[in-house]
């Protein structure tokens, strides 16, 4: 609920209770229904902008993410790229980089051992979990949004080859 006025980076999130995400209001959903109609244009921008991420960052010490294949499409609602530990840059930092020269990152999949409902409740330690632990310290999407500019995607791509040569 303090995501904006948090001492914790602004991509932090935990799950304190147990519950539902029911937050769709009438007029979202309203509105979700008129965006529907878009929702092919919006899938092909994605994946245009996918598409250039994956060529112009191939190289780096990145693991980039899998594509879908001509019996899948991929949905690219995110651009999720894991940071290689060679990469001499954690991934804290590197969105901190990031962020220091206006670009927002995020990390959208923190495991459930590490939000504080579960890890009390059951006592769960990274340890007990070292691939999902070691993955997520590594995991940071990038912007991907179909209005995004093709200046503005530059700018990420170049600012990603700095930070990670």
């Amino acid at each position: 609920f303090n995501r904006y006025q948090s001492e914790q980076p602004s991509w932090y999130y935990d799950v304190v209770s147990p519950g539902f995400k029911y937050n769709l209001s009438d007029v979202a959903a309203a509105i979700g229904l008129h965006q529907i109609r878009k929702s092919d244009a919006f899938q092909a921008r994605r994946q245009k902008i996918a598409e250039n991420y994956l060529r112009e960052l191939k190289g780096l010490p990145l693991m980039l993410p899998a594509c879908g294949d001509e019996q899948r499409q991929h949905a690219w609602h995110l651009f999720v790229v894991q940071i290689s530990r060679e990469a001499g840059v954690g991934r804290n930092e590197f969105i901190q980089n990031m962020s220091d020269r206006g670009i927002g990152c995020s990390v959208h999949f923190i495991p459930m051992h590490q939000h504080s409902y579960w890890k009390n409740r059951y006592c769960l330690k990274n340890e007990d979990f070292p691939v999902a632990s070691d993955v997520c310290e590594r995991t940071v999407s990038l912007p991907l949004f179909p209005a995004l500019k093709k200046e503005e995607q530059e700018r990420v791509i170049k600012t990603v080859r700095e930070l990670l040569p």
